[in-house]
């Protein structure tokens, strides 16, 4: 099991929750809350669920694991005013082909872990995670020359305590 706190990255301004790990650390299935405060923008509240992928790890030391590319996949549900779940009845059915939220996120990140030697605690991981989602994506392919591949992305990082 993983702790996660997360700063950016489309999933809020500030995000936590909780994952399940594999044995071997190759998948993480987890759950996160994610807020965007009155002062950043304006009140959101998302909920994730997030897969990643690790398909190796490189072993600095006793001590320190790299892993310098990982995979994921996650469902970003927001809940405001300005996002519900379905499209107000002004809209003619059809009238946007996209739903209005969930979104559906891609992303590539790299993380890397300190070993300790705690009773509870496994390790202490900081990543870095960039994404994309399927309306930005299918926007920037509809529309290549319009605006750069950079502009489609988010930026997060965040710390993760592995548990025992």
């Amino acid at each position: 099991m993983a702790l996660t706190a997360q700063y950016a990255g489309s999933t809020g301004l500030f995000t936590v929750g909780t994952s399940l790990v594999s044995k071997k650390n190759r998948v993480e299935f987890g759950l996160l809350y994610g807020r965007v405060p009155r002062f950043a923008g304006g009140v959101n509240n998302s909920l994730v669920f997030k897969f990643v992928y690790n398909p190796f790890q490189l072993k600095l030391s006793d001590k320190v694991l790299l892993e310098p590319l990982q995979g994921s996949l996650f469902i970003n549900q927001n809940f405001s005013k300005d996002f519900g779940v379905f499209w107000d009845k002004k809209y003619p059915k059809g009238y946007y082909w996209w739903n209005r939220s969930p979104r559906f996120h891609f992303s590539i990140s790299t993380q890397i872990s300190h070993r300790l030697k705690a009773k509870h605690i496994e390790k202490l991981t900081w990543y870095m995670e960039a994404n994309t989602n399927d309306l930005y994506l299918s926007s920037y392919l509809e529309n290549i020359n319009s605006f750069m591949p950079h502009e489609i992305f988010f930026l997060g990082t965040g710390i993760k305590v592995y548990l025992k």
